[in-house]
């Protein structure tokens, strides 16, 4: 076999495996994508029974049973919230260059955290925010910090309006 064959063979096996490698990651991304958003679409239907209950959790007048579904309830939305997020986040992860699909995570992240500070869910929001940092657009690193300190400083605002 000549020297030139060999090194042909070696390029070929390395566009093969780097091609490979980069449909794999970039379907990959696809799934996670199209799963965060059927989990986001399921957030509605898991939030209903929870925020019924809270009000009555704030004034500190659940029964026994309302107490179990109000647990319930709180635990399967956080589920599916941070489930979400998990997908979006692995998403993310897979970066491939020219990836549609991760400026979408981003933004369906943006939104959901948004929703869940719109509902006084700092840890999910803040979740959410965090997910966004590992991203590879500076710009939505830069906005993803400057969101984790309005969420903080929503928190400390609310929090001194109760301790009044």
């Amino acid at each position: 076999m000549k020297k030139s064959d060999i090194g042909l063979t070696v390029v070929c096996l390395f566009v093969f495996i780097y091609t490979s490698v980069w449909v794999h990651t970039y379907l990959i991304s696809r799934e996670q994508l199209r799963r965060g958003q059927e989990l986001v679409a399921k957030i509605p239907a898991c939030y209903d029974p929870y925020a019924k209950l809270i009000p009555r959790k704030e004034k500190d007048l659940l029964t026994e049973e309302e107490r179990r579904r109000f647990e319930e309830a709180q635990y399967t939305y956080y589920q599916c919230v941070v489930k979400a997020i998990s997908a979006f986040d692995n998403c993310l992860h897979s970066y491939t260059p020219f990836n549609p699909y991760l400026p979408e995570a981003a933004k369906a992240l943006f939104s959901l955290a948004g929703d869940c500070l719109n509902k006084n869910e700092f840890h999910l929001a803040l979740s959410a925010y965090r997910t966004i940092r590992i991203s590879p657009d500076p710009s939505w690193v830069a906005k993803a910090e400057q969101m984790i300190q309005q969420t903080y400083a929503k928190m400390e605002a609310l929090a001194n309006r109760r301790g009044k």
